[in-house]
């Protein structure tokens, strides 16, 4: 009797969990999965060429799950809208090489899958969770969620779907890379409104001159902009990281340790002043630290050429030809496949 019980209120349970819409919910969508859990080992079958592939696989790199079934309606609309919005953001997981693995865990029949892919156009592969892994021993309840995995391949971010989820995760995975930190993400995704001042005006007027004759290659005329920028608005990040970058390019090192740490302090993460710093520590002949830090920019952005040209030449300064030759074989391929996705788009 006791047995029968157990099953009678796990069979409830089940049908309960797999009864509810896909809900929006910020909690994780698992009733066996927490943050920090080792994801169990989950060996998935490609759709399309029938290849299965373990999930830890992936690993060494950060990695997307977006687990998904289709027996209803709503769960065929929320996945597909879902799928959308991550295929506009596939550039920004692909610089990163994140993988991200469109997951059935449901059985759904290749008829229903095959609406799904053909409503969203994805050219992304679909995989089967055919021994119901999500289902079972992760306890997924929520379908479509998404499950960030961080490269020891740990559960650091998992969501059900909601309309915000995607805005949601490019600020987890920016966290979990180092680029930004909880307080900017959350800054950015509620930013505080305020009236600029008067000087706040006309500093960005004088910067957007100053971007514009940068571009233009009149360093002169961009340097005298954003020192004007910063004679209205001392804290401007942006002016005081572009006039240290400009003084390094005309090799006057004392100046541009000035702005750039100013700058640095104002913007820790910024790409632009620490590629700029990582240029300085070389100039100024410091170039083991200097090598350090370009090469945790190319870990984390390893599609950019310029952090790529950026070691090639600090390697030369560091008489190593044949790590400067790969360097800058490898920004030339970078910058070419750059050009070839601009001109496409």
């Amino acid at each position: 009797m006791t047995n029968l019980i157990a099953k009678y209120l796990l069979t409830c349970l089940l049908f309960f969990a797999f009864s509810l819409p896909a809900t929006s919910s910020r909690a994780f969508p698992f009733l066996s999965l927490a943050p920090g859990d080792e994801l169990p080992p989950i060996t998935i079958k490609n759709l399309h060429t029938g290849e299965t592939v373990a999930v830890k696989n992936f690993r060494g790199h950060p990695a997307i799950l977006i687990f998904w079934g289709a027996d209803i309606t709503e769960k065929q609309q929320r996945t597909i809208a879902l799928m959308q919005e991550l295929e506009n953001l596939a550039p920004f997981f692909k610089e990163r090489r994140i993988p991200v693995l469109f997951i059935n865990v449901q059985g759904d029949t290749p008829e229903i899958i095959r609406s799904v892919t053909q409503a969203v156009g994805t050219e992304n592969q679909i995989y089967l969770d055919q021994e119901r892994v999500a289902t079972g021993a992760m306890g997924l309840y929520v379908m479509p969620s998404v499950v960030l995995a961080d490269q020891k391949g740990r559960a650091v971010f998992s969501m059900g779907y909601s309309h915000a989820l995607t805005e949601i995760l490019k600020g987890e995975v920016e966290i979990l890379l180092g680029e930004k930190t909880t307080a900017q993400v959350e800054t950015e995704r509620h930013p505080i409104e305020h009236e600029r001042s008067a000087k706040e005006k006309t500093a960005q007027r004088y910067i957007a001159s100053g971007l514009l004759q940068q571009n233009r290659q009149q360093i002169e005329l961009a340097i005298r902009s954003f020192q004007q920028a910063l004679a209205s608005d001392p804290d401007s990040d942006t002016a005081n990281i572009e006039l240290g970058c400009l003084y390094l390019e005309q090799h006057n090192v004392a100046q541009a340790k000035v702005f750039l740490t100013r700058g640095l302090n104002l913007t820790p993460q910024s790409l632009r002043a620490q590629l700029c710093q990582a240029k300085l520590l070389g100039a100024e002949g410091r170039l083991e630290p200097a090598l350090k830090l370009a090469t945790d920019l190319n870990q984390k952005h390893p599609e950019n050429h310029a952090i790529m040209a950026t070691m090639a030449a600090l390697h030369e300064q560091n008489r190593n030809p044949e790590a400067a030759a790969k360097a800058y074989h490898d920004a030339y391929l970078q910058l070419k496949r750059r050009t070839a996705q601009d001109l496409a788009e």
